[in-house]
């Protein structure tokens, strides 16, 4: 894949799958092998797929800010981005993140994830939203 269509192709996985939490659509961008490390913490595939359970469950709304770095690799199959993620849970607190992720694709899937998140308001109750996995 080209700079172009990996831009388009992480768009719309954001889209899909980490703000509609639309757990459907993962094996159309993720591999069976896949690995994320957030904030140290790692997990496979379907420990992937709880988090995005978890999320749907106590998450009223989410938001992402344009990518304010995309960087692409193309020779290693790496992409480097940082964003923002507005979120209200269903409680009513709200909280922004600033992420900053690694993804390696293979293929025309993503094989890992590396990502570092930071609470920038509501630091408390936002700390673990990208690791959280209760189920």
């Amino acid at each position: 894949m080209n700079k172009n269509e990996v831009y388009t192709f992480l768009s719309n996985m954001y889209k899909d799958v980490l703000l509609d939490l639309n757990v459907n659509k993962v094996s159309q961008y993720f591999s069976p092998d896949y690995i994320q490390v957030t904030d140290g913490v790692q997990s496979n595939l379907n420990e992937f797929l709880n988090h995005l359970l978890t999320l749907k469950r106590i998450v009223k709304s989410l938001s992402q800010s344009p990518f304010y770095h995309f960087l692409y690799d193309e020779e290693e199959g790496a992409v480097t981005l940082r964003y923002d993620v507005n979120i209200e849970k269903k409680t009513g607190e709200k909280g922004k993140v600033e992420v900053i992720a690694i993804f390696t694709l293979i293929n025309g899937k993503i094989v890992k994830c590396h990502e570092l998140t930071c609470p920038l308001k509501n630091k408390e109750e936002f700390g673990d939203i990208g690791r959280v996995n209760e189920l």
